[in-house]
């Protein structure tokens, strides 16, 4: 008995919960969609090794996922965003008219321009679908005349950047969960870049000429 306190005190003091004892309002599949992996077939794992006495589900879904992280950090021999992304994008202002929006659009054939502030930092994107939005009157854009719909009214949160120096590896998971085709590049606030599927692709597909064909 004063084994067992003294290890609850232990291990209370180091953050970890023992014996564990999952919480009922604690979600014990939360790793599972990270990791492809159900609370019972985590709960197998635990039982295979003989570990099931040792460490939750939870526990083990948290080092699987960490490990899954780190691993992916090694892939493309640390490649990271800053190594794959287009630097210095074209870019937009949120002041600037829609219409101008569109021709730097058209001019340069892209899919999203990011709009910054003066001073670099990042406000939000403009995506061509945000600019039908305007034309059929949706959105935030209709809350002004056409003449004076800006970017700023038509641009949409720049929400998921990423560091500069994230190794592409991590990205993966999240492209392809999200769905998400441009995703901006910040160092220390500043837009560096954007990355989109392909940069990513092109990455892919470095060395394929190399590697043997299957026949």
């Amino acid at each position: 008995a004063a084994l067992v306190l003294v290890a609850m005190v232990w291990n209370r003091a180091t953050g970890r919960r023992y014996p564990f004892r999952l919480p009922a309002e604690t979600n014990a599949a939360e790793p599972a969609p990270r990791l492809g992996l159900s609370t019972e077939e985590l709960g197998s794992l635990l039982s295979r090794f003989n570990q099931a006495t040792n460490l939750g589900v939870a526990d083990l879904g948290r080092l699987l996922a960490a490990a899954e992280a780190e691993a992916a950090g090694h892939r493309f021999d640390g490649t990271t965003c800053a190594d794959i992304m287009t630097a210095d994008p074209i870019i937009a202002r949120p002041e600037i008219p829609v219409a101008e929006a569109a021709r730097l659009f058209l001019t340069h054939r892209i899919k999203c321009l990011p709009v910054v502030e003066g001073d670099g930092r990042l406000t939000g994107l403009l995506f061509q679908a945000d600019l039908l939005d305007v034309v059929a009157g949706v959105g935030r854009a209709v809350r002004r005349s056409p003449r004076r719909r800006t970017v700023g009214d038509a641009m949409r949160p720049a929400t998921g950047a990423v560091p500069h120096d994230m190794p592409v590896g991590r990205l993966l998971n999240r492209l392809a969960a999200d769905g998400s085709e441009v995703v901006p590049v910040e160092r220390e606030g500043w837009l560096a870049g954007i990355l989109t599927r392909s940069d990513v692709i092109r990455l892919l597909l470095r060395g394929a000429e190399e590697r043997p064909s299957i026949r």
